[in-house]
């Protein structure tokens, strides 16, 4: 009889033993994942908090009634939401808030399930799990106070939110009381609140979502906060250059000088890294759009597929304009085709590279090398649009060009002619920009209303061109 109760305390203890290493194992590697969390280390953090499931689940099986089944749970549920799994951290967070005799946990449970609920915008959950947490006077009271204040900003209740937020010891509270202001069109206030967010702790996607929510009303409150940010100990030489790279996004249209600049503090500040390679392609397309002369294109086509080695977003910012202007130094077709496929490649230059200058010029020499064109007026307009001004648009295609369908067009004249033109060049602008190499055909609306037939004085000019080119080809076979 002793030996058998005996047995029965062995097995027991082994028992609680086993229960209580699972619980233990369970909560180190959530300090464990907490800490990689802050440090950054975002791949490990999520691999322990799924290494936290499954021992609660393993603990949760084996002991379904013990007097810690409720620890369990809660750290189950928190596993769940910590990994995005929101919708199955639920039920066990329930569990925990509905029926568990410790206070302390219950409290956890509602701050968990209100952090969840926040995330899968369930707004009135969020508020009704809070509530109890808002009041009063509790560790967690700080951080109810800014998921409340945050639900109540996605609603719609500034003002309720407002309070909330302002009462809140949280360090994100900031950040929504700051989205609360930009709703109501105050950026210096919305400021403020980002400037007053406490410096412990360095969130950088939400510092990133503020500064270009506070850009879009004020970028250059938006870019002294990055500023400050940068200068600010403990950031990476990464998050320092995204902060520049954001700030010179800011004010590219505004200030493309100053845009250049900080990109080129980022390019200093990343080195040879992804960050680097995005800064220098960025300041390297600021260059084109700024560029005053055609000779200068092979220079940056060189730099744009520098940048592009190493694959990558870097490779994917500056392909379109790269494209554009190979296509333009590498276009050697004449004849009828020219001036279309020209016009063409300078859209693309145009819209793709956004180097205005630079297709304006490019228009403006079609308009000269195909002047009997029916594209000639067009070009006219395009390099007119693009900085080429001619004293007197209207006037100056009255003159040249009377009865083109452009001309009509632009004295608000509509013209069937004008619509089968926009059509053609539609189609054909689609193969040479996805590099077809065909027209099938398309070019025939275009042929009937005369496109560069070589006839006329322009067309004797470019001639003349064409025979010396030629003659000068022949001399070196």
């Amino acid at each position: 009889m002793n030996k058998l109760k005996f047995l029965v305390v062995s097995a027991v203890l082994v028992s609680g033993c086993a229960y209580y290493n699972g619980l233990y194992n369970a909560n180190l590697l959530v300090r464990e994942a907490r800490k990689a969390e802050r440090e950054g280390r975002v791949g490990e953090a999520r691999s322990m908090w799924n290494q936290v499931v499954v021992k609660t689940d393993t603990v949760l099986a084996r002991y379904p009634d013990s007097d810690y089944r409720d620890d369990a749970r809660y750290l189950r549920g928190l596993a769940l939401s910590e990994t995005g799994n929101c919708q199955q951290a639920f039920d066990p967070l329930r569990l925990v808030v509905d029926s568990s005799p410790d206070h302390e946990l219950v409290s956890d449970g509602r701050l968990t399930m209100g952090r969840c609920m926040l995330r899968e915008e369930e707004y009135d959950s969020v508020l009704f799990y809070l509530q109890p947490l808002t009041e009063g006077e509790s560790d967690r009271r700080d951080d109810a106070l800014w998921m409340a204040g945050a639900a109540h900003r996605r609603l719609g209740n500034h003002e309720l939110a407002k309070e909330l937020l302002q009462l809140s010891g949280s360090d994100s509270a900031g950040f929504d009381l700051a989205l609360v202001y930009l709703a109501q069109d105050n950026p210096a206030a919305a400021k403020a609140a980002l400037a007053a967010v406490p410096a412990r702790r360095y969130p950088e996607g939400k510092w990133s979502s503020a500064l270009d929510a506070l850009g879009a009303q004020d970028p250059n409150a938006a870019n002294e906060l990055a500023e400050r940010l940068v200068e600010r100990r403990g950031l990476t030489r990464g998050q320092k250059a995204r902060l520049l790279i954001s700030a010179g996004n800011r004010i590219e249209r505004s200030n493309p000088r100053g845009a250049g600049e900080l990109y080129g503090r980022a390019v200093v500040m990343a080195g040879d890294s992804v960050e680097g390679n995005i800064a220098g392609a960025r300041r390297l397309l600021l260059e084109v759009r700024g560029a005053a002369e055609l000779s200068e294109l092979p220079g940056f086509v060189a730099g744009f597929e520098e940048v592009s080695v190493e694959g990558g977003i870097a490779a994917g910012l500056v392909r379109p304009a790269l494209n554009a202007l190979k296509a333009y130094l590498g276009d050697t077709i004449l004849g009828r085709h020219a001036d279309l496929r020209s016009f063409i490649i300078a859209e693309m230059v145009r819209d793709s590279a956004r180097a205005n200058k630079l297709a304006g010029m490019m228009f403006g020499l079609i308009a000269t090398d195909h002047a009997e064109s029916v594209l000639a007026p067009k070009a006219v307009i395009a390099a007119h649009a693009a900085g080429q001004r001619v004293d007197d648009l209207v006037a100056y295609l009255n003159t040249h060009y009377p009865t083109s369908p452009y001309t009509l067009a632009l004295q608000g004249i509509d013209s069937p002619r004008f619509r089968a033109m926009e059509d053609s060049i539609s189609a054909i602008r689609f193969l040479v920009s996805s590099e077809d190499g065909t027209d099938n055909g398309l070019r025939s609306e275009i042929d009937e209303e005369g496109v560069d037939r070589g006839e006329g004085p322009g067309a004797d000019r470019r001639n003349r061109r064409l025979q010396a080119e030629g003659e000068e080809e022949e001399g070196i076979n």
